[in-house]
């Protein structure tokens, strides 16, 4: 068959497919619709995953359990235990719908879904990484509350971020961030290694339990590096 006579009998099997309904005519506008909104819910799914990702690890800083990792076992719980896994998942759900809307255009498709999947959490992740970094949470905590608030509880996840005010013959004086002064009370066992490691202004997080009458018997101390 000639490439003339080939292309006509694709015309023809289009034109019948059309006239007995297998296939129906869309304007133009319908295609320009629906590509404009799949680019419009990517950008929200993108925006919306990486203020999630930033506000994850703004958290963990903020509440002081992201030096956790620093102190060994104790401090790997303190640290899991802060992780505010529910939004961790639905992070995760909101990159695989992501992923599904772009794999409609070459640049994903022509990857496996796990590759693709790995890449953009990657994406993310540095994205949501350079959100934390910036002013950008800790105006809306400030001016906002609410959502932030909750997971202001520093207390709950035995991780408290706050100023050096004095010293105690076992421990010292904690100014916290919310305007409360604590007693920290360190163990024994950690005592001696800390002993001359602080100056009264010094940011630290320290870690461990705190009782009804503001006292915090200290497992761990991190400085704060400004």
């Amino acid at each position: 068959m000639s490439e003339v006579a080939e292309q006509k009998a694709v015309e023809d099997r289009v034109i019948g497919a059309i006239k007995s309904g297998e296939v129906k005519m869309r304007a133009s506008w319908y295609f320009w619709l629906q590509r404009s909104l799949i680019v419009a819910s990517v950008l929200v799914l993108l925006l919306s995953v990486l203020y999630l990702v930033s506000f994850i690890i703004f958290i963990l800083h903020e509440t002081g359990a992201w030096f956790g990792i620093y102190l060994g076992v104790s401090g790997w719980a303190v640290f899991f235990h802060a992780v505010p896994w529910s939004l961790i998942l639905v992070s995760l759900a909101l990159i695989l719908i992501l992923d599904i809307l772009l794999s409609r255009y070459p640049f994903i498709y022509k990857y496996p879904l796990l590759y693709s999947l790995l890449g953009l959490i990657v994406i993310v992740g540095l994205g949501g990484s350079l959100l934390a970094a910036t002013s950008f949470h800790a105006r809306l905590f400030r001016s906002l509350g609410g959502f932030y608030s909750y997971y202001d509880g520093a207390a709950a996840i035995q991780a408290h971020r706050g100023e050096v005010t004095g010293f105690l013959e076992s421990g010292l004086v904690l100014s916290n961030f919310d305007g409360t002064t604590s007693t920290v009370i360190f163990d024994a066992a950690i005592l001696p290694s800390i002993q001359g490691a602080f100056t009264k202004g010094d940011l630290i997080v320290v870690f461990g339990p705190e009782s009804a009458t503001h006292t915090i018997q200290a497992f761990g101390v991190e400085k704060i590096v400004p």
